[in-house]
């Protein structure tokens, strides 16, 4: 079983409840500021996914608290509770898993708006299934044996199921997102430093999660047998997918003002002629940057057309490279 000492134990519960807790605040922060700044114009679906996931968080929070209260409170003392673990500790897990589905499932939504494609979009989709069928699994499993807090062998696939398949759904992601971005530059500085931007703020998204995800799994797969250490990033995750997902939201603001800046400065993106080699055959217009909808933030689409779901859009084709020497 392991050793059962506070410091290996109770220590990462209580850490990780502390930790969860001030994430909460940051949570609580961030949605303050959508409000603020987004209530009034966003769509109603974007409101109920905010609505939703502050839900899903707050309950996590709720969870987290119950669990230390039934260990340093109520049951001070009784190994026999901490061997039979509870079920506030259990639906930590599927509150997380759901929380971890549904940021997912928006950047499913992005890839697909972004890439075209719904097959791409499709497997984001079943990778991020697969990762909350082991929640799932997981938390029947726990339910109908009552393993203790970190005797979990029972259900060691389904733990490692859902956060293996989660950081997998997290770096697939990324790669497509950012895959596209940095392939898809127009090649004008203001532009592609606004792109840069993005994939800065995508690197920093699914990094955090990713790691936190992998570093719970290796945590559980190699210490579970010294101490509860998992623990701490098991509370941890599902914060750092609201905290992500909302971060994303409301950077709109910052990028629609570096969007305004280019505007405003629009003769810098002018083409100089007199740069243009002799031998070229056409000259395609100035591109132009705007923004189209306030509830992709992220999603840039070089040479779009200007649909509904592109936040950054060339509304003209770009001159090709081959056809100027310098811009």
């Amino acid at each position: 079983m392991g050793d059962i000492s506070p410091p290996n134990t109770f220590g990462p519960i209580l850490l990780g409840t502390f930790l969860s807790l001030i994430l909460f605040g940051v949570t609580t922060m961030q949605v303050f500021r959508y409000g603020v700044s987004f209530l009034r114009t966003d769509k109603l679906w974007m409101i109920c996914l905010i609505s939703v996931l502050y839900v899903l968080d707050t309950a996590h929070s709720a969870f987290t608290m119950m669990t230390s209260y039934d260990l340093f409170v109520l049951h001070l003392g009784d190994l026999n509770f901490f061997l039979e673990s509870s079920w506030a500790f259990q639906m930590i897990a599927w509150v997380s898993a759901f929380t971890g589905l549904i940021v997912q499932f928006f950047y499913a939504w992005r890839v697909r708006v972004m890439l075209n494609s719904i097959a791409i979009a499709g497997l984001v989709c079943l990778c991020s299934l697969a990762s909350f069928a082991g929640a799932i699994v997981m938390g029947v499993i726990a339910a109908r044996n009552q393993p203790g807090f970190w005797i979990f062998p029972v259900y060691e696939t389904g733990l490692i199921l859902w956060l293996a398949g989660s950081a997998v759904t997290d770096v697939l992601i990324s790669t497509l997102l950012i895959w596209h971005l940095r392939h898809h530059k127009p090649g004008i500085k203001r532009t592609d430093d606004v792109i840069d931007k993005i994939v800065r703020l995508l690197w920093q998204t699914f990094a955090v999660t990713s790691l936190c995800a992998i570093i719970d799994v290796i945590l559980y797969l190699t210490l579970v047998d010294d101490g509860a250490y998992y623990i701490v990033f098991h509370y941890l995750l599902p914060k750092l997918y609201v905290i992500s997902l909302l971060s994303s939201i409301n950077t709109r603001k910052a990028l629609s003002q570096s969007i305004s800046s280019i505007h405003t400065s629009a003769p810098s993106l002018a083409f100089d002629h007199s740069r243009i080699s002799r031998n070229a055959d056409t000259i395609q217009p100035p591109v132009r940057l705007s923004v189209v909808a306030h509830e992709s933030f992220g999603h840039v689409r070089v040479g779009s057309d200007g649909s509904d779901n592109t936040m950054v859009v060339c509304e003209s084709p770009i001159v090709k490279k081959s056809d100027y020497v310098t811009v």
